[in-house]
């Protein structure tokens, strides 16, 4: 069998994998990374008998090959990958996996994955309150308490199982868990708020983007911060979109900006959505009240209120 994972969810997805893994306690396991791998080689290895086990599980991190067109597609063996998909080893499990939003449907190997294999979806969590509650185990957290959480922290899974793994080391003798314990051992992720501000701003939901600002100046975040952020948001995501369309990976991009892996993919899960133009003329008016705030031109409070409705 066939599967492929796709989308920014990626606690869901090394989730998915995990349950696979101990649906039999036969499997040999490889692992690869197509930005690295030859496919060719892969599925040898994907045909092949295993020796030392009944039955092998294969996955394929990175799998670019189903999503927008990419430099380094054409070096792929997409042929073998079809045939492959029409006569797949019944002795093996090969999963693909690709963390962005969106696959081009278009493809050719798109649509047979969907024809042939098992093509899942991992972007939406319509119950996150309830993965939230499985990470817990025996431990405890009542509804204003988990609220309070994810607003906290964010709806990133994986952070949200990082934050949860510390909480539960501090609470391994008492295993009820508190507001004063989650601001005790939590960190505020203002990155996520900024996400969420962004998103609105570029699909131009400007009632949202207030409330959005609204609730982060609620937890005390300075205005000219948050305008900081965004005009440095605006710029990475300019930059990503120029070094993808430069041939650049996920991986060579947060290596050469100095970033961390999430922003580069949330960004190139949405790329059609970025316009350069729009981009940059966002940085252009930020900077400008930036200048207008310290001239004392403009009162901080209203300046990014302005730009929100304006934009």
């Amino acid at each position: 069998m066939v599967y492929v994972f796709y989308g920014l969810n990626t606690f869901l997805i090394d989730r998915e994998i995990e349950k696979l893994k101990e649906n039999r306690n036969d499997f040999g396991y490889e692992k690869y990374d197509l930005e690295e791998s030859n496919l060719t080689d892969i599925l040898f290895h994907a045909d092949e008998i295993n020796l030392f086990s009944k039955h092998q599980l294969i996955v394929v991190d990175n799998a670019f090959i189903f999503s927008a067109a990419n430099k380094k597609e054409g070096k792929q063996d997409l042929d073998g990958l079809e045939s492959y998909f029409k006569n797949p080893n019944p002795n093996t499990t090969l999963v693909f996996r690709i963390n962005k939003e969106k696959l081009d449907e278009r493809k050719k190997i798109v649509k047979l994955a969907k024809e042939k294999g098992y093509l899942k979806e991992y972007n939406q969590v319509d119950a996150l309150d309830k993965i939230v509650l499985q990470m817990l185990d025996d431990y405890t957290m009542d509804k204003e308490t988990l609220s309070f959480f994810l607003h906290r922290v964010g709806k990133d899974l994986s952070l949200l199982e990082q934050e949860i793994k510390k909480i539960k080391l501090y609470k391994a003798e008492e295993k009820e868990i508190t507001k004063e314990d989650i601001s005790n051992l939590t960190s505020q992720n203002l990155n996520t708020d900024i996400f969420n501000l962004i998103d609105a701003i570029i699909l131009k939901r400007k009632q949202e983007a207030i409330t959005c600002y609204h609730e982060m100046l609620k937890l005390g975040e300075e205005p000219i911060m948050i305008l900081v952020l965004l005009a440095n948001q605006f710029r990475m995501i300019y930059q990503v979109k120029k070094l993808y369309q430069m041939g650049y990976s996920e991986k060579d991009i947060s290596s050469k900006l100095k970033v961390h892996w999430y922003p580069v993919r949330k960004t190139l899960g949405r790329m059609q959505e970025y316009k350069e133009e729009q981009l940059l003329e966002y940085i252009y008016q930020l900077a400008s009240l930036d200048v207008a705030i310290k001239k004392g031109e403009i009162e901080k409070e209203i300046s990014l209120e302005l730009f929100i409705l304006n934009v």
